[in-house]
């Protein structure tokens, strides 16, 4: 279940469209903001200290034979959590590091060689998987489709029938985790609820299998943080799903404990804490996390997309446009961009280059969710310019589409305001 609480981070946040208000970009629409106390984190020298004497005393060796050793702590850590060849966790973390550095070319030429040294063991499929998911959630389409349905059908097909086998069964089903859960994540993001939550119910049994065989591997502990504080963002909001014990503080605590220990998902734990902290409307902290992000990896679309959101909602529009046009560079054919400069230059009173962005945005081929959102924010230019038949033209359009609640709101305020004779 933890990769369907992933996808209500990074989707539903992601398509949020509340307008200009502060709760933009919240499940619970910022309603429990400051309720969440926080545990200290653990100084990084005194966290990693414990981390090397840990390994060390497993392997049997003092801490400068470790640091003496071709690999870094992390392949250590994740070789005996895994009991697998430290080379061999050498050569995934490498292909890991190509995704979050954005060398796509690279990383696939390399997880396709992996298929080669590591035959019928679904790795170089499951790396190829997160190559175009990597690509295609940089722009939330689908045009690698399918590329990415040919990798996790054989990934997964190749896994299984190396878990039959035998051996290496805890690094086997987490990759299991991971081709199902990011399919999980895609199916949903198509709107196909019933077949997203089948392969996040069968996501959830290899999580498990996981912690029972390797109990040390900190990776898994991502999605236990994401479930927590996801099920009880949700809950909160929701009167259909038991409120529970709200878990956000305990959830994000695990999300840090796997940003600060995870041998592979460290960057995805981090990306996570920043949507956690955009639904908590703690956007500092989210901004600090943005920016050692990008300290990383400077080049990373997706954390720079989010940058951008984060001082679009601290009302730091030039901020947010700056690194807008950051993603420009790394990216000229990223279409999702030009969406949120048209927010923040609406916001700035630049309409004419907000509508300019807009209809660049509009100009691509959107499913009809992002259309009605586009077609919403190209009525607010219109809105906010008091030409309330143009923006009620636009507003009903996105409603004709797909029934777009915002647009519906608007379109109540018009008449309203027609019949008070205030317009």
């Amino acid at each position: 279940m933890s990769w369907l609480w992933l996808w209500v981070a990074l989707i539903g946040v992601a398509v949020a469209d509340d307008d200009e208000s502060f709760t933009e970009g919240s499940v619970t629409g910022g309603k429990h903001r400051g309720e969440l106390v926080e545990a200290e984190e653990i100084a990084v020298d005194e966290r990693r200290a414990a981390l090397e004497a840990d390994v060390a005393g497993d392997l049997g060796i003092s801490i400068d034979e470790l640091r003496a050793l071709p690999h870094d702590l992390e392949v250590y850590r994740g070789s005996t959590a895994l009991s697998t060849d430290p080379a061999f966790v050498h050569d995934c973390r490498v292909g890991i590091e190509l995704i979050y550095q954005r060398r796509y070319r690279e990383a696939k030429k390399h997880w396709d060689g992996l298929n080669e040294k590591y035959p019928h063991q679904g790795i170089g499929h499951v790396g190829n998987v997160l190559v175009y998911q990597a690509l295609m959630l940089e722009n939330f389409d689908y045009r690698y489709e399918t590329q990415y349905a040919y990798h996790v059908e054989l990934a997964i097909e190749e896994l299984e029938a190396a878990i039959a086998e035998g051996g290496n069964l805890a690094w086997k089903y987490f990759l299991l985790c991971g081709a199902t859960g990011i399919d999980s994540i895609h199916t949903m993001r198509k709107g196909e609820f019933v077949a997203a939550l089948t392969s996040g119910l069968t996501a959830i049994g290899y999580v498990s299998k996981v912690k029972a065989l390797a109990p040390e591997f900190a990776d898994v502990i991502l999605g236990d943080g994401l479930y927590k504080y996801w099920r009880s963002v949700v809950a909160l909001n929701y009167k259909l799903i038991p409120a529970g014990t709200d878990e956000r503080a305990l959830g994000i605590s695990l999300m840090k404990k796997a940003e600060a220990e995870a041998v592979f998902v460290r960057p995805a734990a981090t990306l996570a804490l920043i949507f956690s902290y955009i639904e908590e409307r703690q956007f500092k902290k989210a901004l600090e996390r943005c920016h050692s992000g990008h300290a990383l990896y400077p080049d990373n679309v997706i954390n720079n997309m989010v940058t951008g959101r984060v001082y679009m909602y601290m009302r730091k529009y030039h901020d947010a446009l700056s690194k807008f046009d950051e993603i420009l560079v790394d990216s000229p054919d990223n279409e999702r961009v030009h969406y949120y400069m048209a927010v923040s230059l609406t916001r700035m009173r630049k309409y004419g280059d907000a509508l300019a962005e807009i209809d660049r945005y509009l100009g691509y081929e959107l499913s009809e969710g992002f259309r009605a959102s586009a077609l919403h924010r190209k009525a607010d230019i219109y809105y906010r310019q008091k030409d309330y038949d143009t923006a009620a033209s636009l507003y009903q359009e996105a409603v004709k589409l797909n029934g777009y609640k915002p647009s519906k709101i608007r379109l109540a305020r018009i008449k309203k305001l027609k019949k008070e004779g205030r317009i």
